[in-house]
């Protein structure tokens, strides 16, 4: 594990021109582990090493802390509460998204109906804090939330009704979404980029083999990332691509993502 100041001088180091930065422990947990100051700092650091910060990341995985669904309401407090301060967060590192779930695990007596209701309310509040930093929300489809695929997040998007709340695509969760769809007819990844055209304001880019959220490096899963770049190019996105991947050596993965990607894009 690298600290904050080194990940950001190997990811400069390997040609990249921003950085995803995790708000969640071991990353930069803010305020809890990191002041203002020490987060000034690794600004100062992050634009002296010529990159900026794409996003802000909220997830842990976990379904006991950074769940909006989950049935005790204290849980669902604390990730509200969480998004917000990394809200300030993604303003104080000159970012302008924090990109969230809505929360794994949901009980299965909880009605569905009713853990919406939760999602979308937390989203609002959170919505409206983010708004007053110049921060947008952005919304990430997973299986196994009740936000399973990009229906379902847009479906949230026009509930909500907020112009700083926006749609994420990963492109893995879109694959899995695509072989394991709960609709008779279920969203392809090509589907989720264009239905989302009027929405999408982040990537995520990580593959897998089509069952699993794996993070594998893009091109060694059953991910069309071809496809994927044209559905981009169609809709005219210019923002980030995100590469999310676990990798046993870090430096190789994001290495090898990135020649992968950028072959494609020639």
């Amino acid at each position: 594990m690298y600290s904050m100041e080194k990940a950001v001088e190997i990811v400069a180091q390997l040609g990249f021109k921003s950085l995803e930065v995790a708000a969640v422990r071991p990353g930069l947990s803010y305020p809890d582990d990191y002041t203002k100051d020490d987060v000034l700092k690794l600004r100062d650091h992050i634009r002296s090493n010529g990159l900026r910060v794409a996003a802000i990341h909220t997830d842990d995985g976990s379904p006991h802390t950074s769940n909006l669904t989950n049935y005790n309401e204290r849980v669902r407090r604390w990730k509200i509460e969480h998004l917000k301060t990394s809200a300030e967060l993604a303003s104080l590192l000159d970012a302008d998204v924090v990109s969230t779930t809505c929360g794994y695990s949901m009980l299965t007596e909880t009605p569905r109906q009713e853990a919406w209701k939760w999602a979308m309310e937390g989203f609002t509040e959170a919505a409206k804090t983010s708004k007053t930093h110049g921060v947008s929300l952005a919304l990430e489809p997973a299986p196994g939330t009740i936000i399973r695929d990009s229906k379902d997040g847009i479906r949230m998007l026009d509930e909500i009704n907020m112009d700083n709340v926006k749609l994420l695509l990963d492109t893995g969760h879109a694959m899995i979404a695509s072989h394991n769809s709960w609709r008779e007819n279920g969203p392809t990844l090509a589907d989720s980029i264009h239905d989302s055209r009027k929405y999408l304001i982040h990537v995520h880019v990580d593959d897998n083999n089509g069952t699993m959220d794996e993070h594998l490096v893009p091109g060694t899963g059953v991910v069309d990332f071809e496809t994927v770049l044209v559905a981009l190019r169609d809709i005219n996105y210019e923002r980030y691509l995100s590469f999310e991947i676990s990798a046993r050596d870090p430096r190789k993965g994001l290495r090898d993502s990135k020649r992968y990607i950028e072959k494609l894009l020639k």
